[in-house]
């Protein structure tokens, strides 16, 4: 207590002749502000001389709320007033509310009260979107008795659900993805969307996402396999989690694989390599082809070359002499989408075919002509050590003898090696 408040005590004392016996804590509740008086019990007994309440008005298009508002009463013997709900202008009325002051003259019904709703039709509960009840509103005297005064009866109903968003778009023809826009909702009330997507027009329609924010009028939806086929909806969502109507469905593809390359053949031979070709796809947007290779005893093929979407052959250039192999080919997008595999190719590499006959005059080394034909020289190699270099298919070793041990490499004309071939015995 402050000292001009404690002195004003003093002075009332004082005034009163009990100056040295002031209970001031008892001074200073009999001073405190009185609040509202508590609401009466409720009595059956009706009170004919209250007049109705006049002015009585119901605010409609709120988000689950219908406000009331009414004239406060001038007769002093009214202590505050019930307030009633009814599905129907004829009712039945179920009380939803007591206000406990004349002047209490504004009410917001939430729903939130054992009395029954229209659309819910049980007790408890919020209001719905787009309901409509029926008001009346009665005082009651200070002794609980309610006016019987037939009272006036207002109808309010609360905001419809957010209408559908304008111009949904669905972008197709997307690699593993599809793009969704729309338009920005015009009623301020809209928080959000919620993008809904099902596999056909009429099927069940599965929840891919709750957008937050008004403006916030794209989506995209990832991870979706090729060649898809899909539907989407997008509703919007108002501020009291109100979920609106769907817009109509839009359909979507997702891009394609490419197709998968057709008549993979063989093209050429050489020592050490193998060169495919195979009829050019049809796809505007490749990027590459890749050669696959599966090598005679291996479970899986690997790639051994890749070229240009311009090109329509690829050689596999390190192949061994003689090797059995199996090539497919595939075709990559540029969005990287990968065609499946063509059909596959089985070829058998070129051989060197060497042989090695012991004569009089030495050993002489026999090899395949067509390999030869590949190389810019060969290196002839007897127990591993390099004896001559030639670029004929054949040569003779003056000095070997029957069981001797050759070899030969045949050299690219890059300079590039060869695969030795498998050693020989002189016979």
């Amino acid at each position: 207590m402050n000292a001009r408040a404690a002195s004003l005590l003093l002075g009332l004392a004082g005034a009163l002749g009990c100056a040295t016996s002031l209970d001031l804590g008892e001074m200073r509740e009999k001073l405190a502000p009185r609040g509202p008086e508590p609401a009466p019990e409720l009595r059956d007994e009706p009170n004919a001389a209250l007049a109705r309440v006049e002015g009585l008005a119901a605010t409609s298009g709120e988000l689950r709320a219908i406000p009331l508002r009414w004239d406060a009463s001038r007769e002093p013997e009214v202590a505050g007033y019930v307030i009633d709900r009814a599905p129907t202008a004829d009712g039945p009325f179920s009380y939803i509310a007591t206000l406990a002051d004349r002047f209490s003259t504004v009410y917001v019904d939430r729903g939130l009260d054992l009395a029954p709703k229209r659309s819910a039709g049980v007790a408890g509960g919020g209001l719905l979107h787009g309901e409509t009840h029926y008001y009346r509103v009665r005082p009651f005297d200070r002794s609980g008795r309610v006016g019987s005064a037939a009272p006036a009866v207002v109808s309010g109903t609360t905001a419809a659900k957010p209408a559908p968003p304008a111009e949904v778009q669905a972008y197709s023809h997307l690699p593993r993805r599809v793009a969704l826009r729309w338009l920005p909702a015009e009623d301020p009330r809209v928080t959000g969307y919620v993008v809904s997507r099902s596999p056909s027009p009429t099927g069940e329609y599965a929840t891919l996402a709750r957008i937050e924010g008004r403006h916030q009028t794209v989506y995209l939806d990832e991870a979706l396999p090729d060649l898809g086929v899909f539907y989407y909806r997008v509703a919007c969502v108002d501020a009291a989690g109100g979920v609106g109507d769907p817009s109509g469905a839009q359909r979507a593809v997702t891009k394609g694989e490419p197709l998968p390359p057709t008549r993979l053949r063989v093209a050429a031979q050489t020592i050490g390599a193998n060169t495919l070709e195979w009829d050019a796809n049809v796809e505007g947007d490749l990027s590459s082809y890749q050669l696959l290779r599966r090598l005679e005893g291996e479970d899986d093929y690997e790639p051994v070359a890749e070229v240009p979407a311009s090109a329509s052959s690829a050689t596999d250039s390190d192949i061994a002499p003689g090797q059995r192999a199996s090539y497919r080919i595939v075709a990559l997008d540029a969005d990287e989408l990968r065609s499946p595999a063509s059909e596959p190719v089985e070829i058998v590499a070129i051989a060197y075919q060497l042989r090695a006959d012991a004569t009089p005059s030495g050993v002489t080394l026999r090899w395949n002509p067509a390999a030869q034909a590949s190389f810019r020289e060969t290196r002839v190699l007897h127990d591993d050590d390099e004896i001559a270099r030639t670029t004929n298919a054949e040569h003779t070793h003056a000095s070997g003898k029957r069981n001797d041990r050759y070899r030969i490499i045949g050299v690219l004309p890059d300079g590039r090696e060869v695969a030795p071939s498998k050693e020989v015995q002189a016979e």
